[in-house]
């Protein structure tokens, strides 16, 4: 059971309001409704992080909520132990209490999937299908378990729900996206924008997930079209009256456990001088920097981020690619402050530009 008055032996004590929200919360998801075993023990302490997270949403606002959640993504991210959120085994056998307790994945992570089903389905449904569960008379005063709350996420929603659970629940880790767009003139007053979604992560399984891109136009004005992605290199092409400049996938972060949150960019112009990587700009940078490079012919791409110390951290490109002028947005997953190096190679060509990163 949980208790309360830990707000009284942690410190800070009274005087941290997140821990306050975070602790109260188990008034409901600790204690009205129990964890099952301890493979379970997400829906104590994902609930209760996501809960105190709804706390800043209202005391300090949207953006603060998400720069929030964006904060407990980008943890998870640099500390991802690599197991799921829930582990069938430790319903049998405990495991020590830092893995059991693990702050990315049983709190953050766990957090963050609610995050993303509340995207999924929308605030009124997302807040009714919590409601629902809170007060099934099955699970008050009562033990769950991660499937009774999934079966009763899909029976309220009134729709099948597996898949999301089955991704970000069952399985470990999470996708990683290495998309491309091009944009491409039909005539003087219609263009159209073709996008293939691509994910490289190495676990085999594939995350189904509703997306969304901001398509700018020349005329300084922009559209979110949203899209369900069910299948790996799908392609999707949209059509418009007005000159589009740039596609930006993802641009409200709403699938926050991901890396390459932002998709690259294909001009359609070739390179006159072959082969090239561009510095990054800005450079220091705090959250994200631009790269750019260009190729001449077409060629196996692998573009890589490593430490002073030579480790490889990120490897955004690595795909064949037609020649082309590419950009993209790298963003700071949590790396601390320091000298990165930034690594493209392309055939026989390889070059490296030191990126900044300041606090």
């Amino acid at each position: 059971m949980e208790n309360q008055s830990m707000v009284n032996l942690m410190p800070g004590g009274y005087g941290d309001a997140n821990l306050v929200a975070h602790e109260h919360s188990h008034q409901w998801f600790g204690d009205l409704i129990t964890c099952g075993t301890w493979a379970d023990i997400w829906l104590n302490e994902g609930f209760a992080t996501f809960c105190q997270n709804l706390w800043v949403d209202h005391s300090a606002g949207a953006q603060a909520y998400r720069t929030s959640m964006n904060s407990l993504a980008n943890y998870y991210l640099a500390h991802n132990p690599g197991w799921p959120v829930y582990h069938a085994s430790w319903a049998i056998n405990t495991p020590t209490g830092n893995t059991l307790y693990n702050q990315a994945v049983s709190y953050n992570k766990g957090a963050c999937v609610l995050f993303q089903l509340r995207y999924v389905l929308g605030d009124s449904l997302f807040f009714k299908v919590i409601h629902d569960y809170a007060t099934d008379t099955n699970f008050r005063f009562k033990n769950a378990f991660t499937g009774d709350f999934v079966k009763k996420v899909s029976q309220s929603a009134g729709e099948d729900l597996d898949w999301f659970f089955n991704e970000w629940i069952y399985s470990p880790n999470h996708p990683v996206y290495q998309n491309t767009f091009e944009i491409d003139s039909l005539g003087k007053t219609s263009w159209r924008v073709s996008v293939t979604v691509n994910q490289t992560q190495l676990n085999p399984i594939f995350f189904k997930m509703p997306l969304q891109f901001q398509i700018s136009f020349s005329d300084a004005t922009d559209t979110i079209i949203k899209v369900m992605n069910d299948e790996n290199h799908q392609e999707f092409a949209f059509s418009f009256s007005k000159k589009p400049v740039n596609l930006v996938f993802d641009p409200y972060r709403n699938i926050l456990l991901k890396q390459a949150a932002t998709i690259f960019g294909v001009k359609t112009v070739s390179p006159q001088k072959g082969f090239k990587l561009n510095q990054n700009e800005p450079n220091p940078f705090k959250n994200s920097t631009l790269i750019s490079y260009e190729i001449a012919t077409e060629q196996k791409v692998i573009v890589s981020v490593y430490d002073s110390n030579g480790k490889l951290l990120d490897c955004p490109v690595n795909r064949l690619q037609t020649p082309g002028i590419y950009r993209f947005v790298w963003t700071n997953q949590g790396f601390l402050p320091g000298i990165y190096v930034l690594k493209m190679e392309a055939g026989n060509f390889t070059d490296t530009k030191k990126m900044i990163l300041i606090n």
